[in-house]
């Protein structure tokens, strides 16, 4: 294919059918403080090509119900290495994967699907494959199995070639077999990439016997989807505190974040949260300026710790935290 010659309605069409989830809703971040938001409006070819000129971020909502046609492993704090690992590993099963470098330099592996396929059955044989390669931690999107309400979005992800990005050599698709050179001619590469269907996955479902049904772990993605949450972020909100406000602001945005909630619902959460709180001595309230300079900081940080240590959140921490347990049993193979 000679896309020298392709115009601009003819790559937005394609980036269209590859990058494609929900349509009545997409992602974006600011450009210049990096706040992500959610952007309820139709994702239509002016979307696509602000985003492909530089102009406005397109993330996608992947999740359509129990359904994807796309599936990204995000290895933003590893080497490139695991990232070329995974896509060594997906095609033992005869699966294709492709690689981007992300906006923070980081690597995405994706996978394209030529129908609507069970994200459950995705998400399966990526988790098997991460395994396998030692990265089982490694978030995959889809986050969920399947959305349980007409009002949960799931989480989205940046689409790759943004422009003012594209041009810098980020958010574009490596060459597998010259790493880590960038394809010459990203169009060409899209328009190459190899997609499967449902019949390759669950044949892989069943050699490998692997789960066929999405989980039943609940999945709505709004404020009141307090399940996800580590014990001691949930035991906060419901809670309040009584000291150390602004740090436990501070950490309590990086879940509500991680959650994949957009940047003034978390504002909205955080101020209910104050109301909760009986700080001691007689100090007075966290103020909405404070909860939004420390969400704005956690928005804009690539920090992830729970900061498990610091005294805002070591007071809730709960013995039967997967974090707390993880890190005993690391403890206890140091001591041995």
């Amino acid at each position: 294919m000679n896309t020298g010659q392709l115009k601009n309605a003819d790559k937005v069409a394609l980036f269209m059918q590859l990058f494609t989830g929900r349509t009545d809703v997409y992602g974006s971040y600011d450009i210049e403080t990096g706040k992500c938001r959610q952007v309820k409006q139709r994702v239509d070819e002016n979307v696509i090509h602000a985003h492909l000129c530089g102009r406005r971020p397109f993330g996608l909502y992947p999740l359509v119900g129990e359904h994807t046609r796309i599936l990204a492993i995000d290895f933003d704090h590893e080497p490139l290495e695991v990232a070329v690992d995974c896509v060594s590993a997906f095609r033992e099963f005869g699966l294709e994967s492709y690689i981007e470098i992300s906006k923070s330099k980081g690597a995405h592996v994706w996978q394209f699907f030529d129908e609507p396929v069970m994200a459950a059955h995705a998400r399966n044989i990526a988790k098997k494959v991460l395994a396998e390669i030692g990265k089982a931690g490694a978030e995959i999107f889809p986050k969920q199995d399947k959305l349980n309400s007409a009002t949960a979005y799931g989480n989205f992800i940046n689409a790759p070639m943004f422009g003012r990005l594209a041009i810098k050599g980020r958010t574009v698709f490596l060459d597998y077999d010259n790493m880590p050179s960038a394809h010459d001619d990203q169009w060409a590469f899209l328009a190459s990439v190899k997609t499967c269907g449902n019949k390759l996955l669950e044949s892989l479902i069943e050699k490998h016997n692997l789960p066929s049904d999405p989980g039943n772990r609940p999945l709505c993605n709004n404020a009141d989807n307090r399940f996800s949450l580590v014990p001691c972020a949930r035991a906060m909100l419901e809670k309040g505190v009584e000291r150390f406000q602004r740090v436990a602001c501070y950490r309590l945005a990086i879940r509500l974040k991680q959650l994949g909630l957009p940047f003034d619902i978390a504002i909205a959460v955080l101020t209910v949260w104050a109301q909760k709180n009986t700080p001691d001595g007689g100090k007075r309230i966290i103020t909405a300026k404070e909860i939004k300079s420390q969400t704005a900081c956690a928005y804009q940080n690539n920090n992830t710790g729970f900061g498990c240590s610091e005294p805002a959140v070591a007071a809730y921490c709960d013995k039967s935290c997967p974090v707390y347990q993880f890190k005993m049993e690391n403890r206890e193979t140091q001591d041995g």
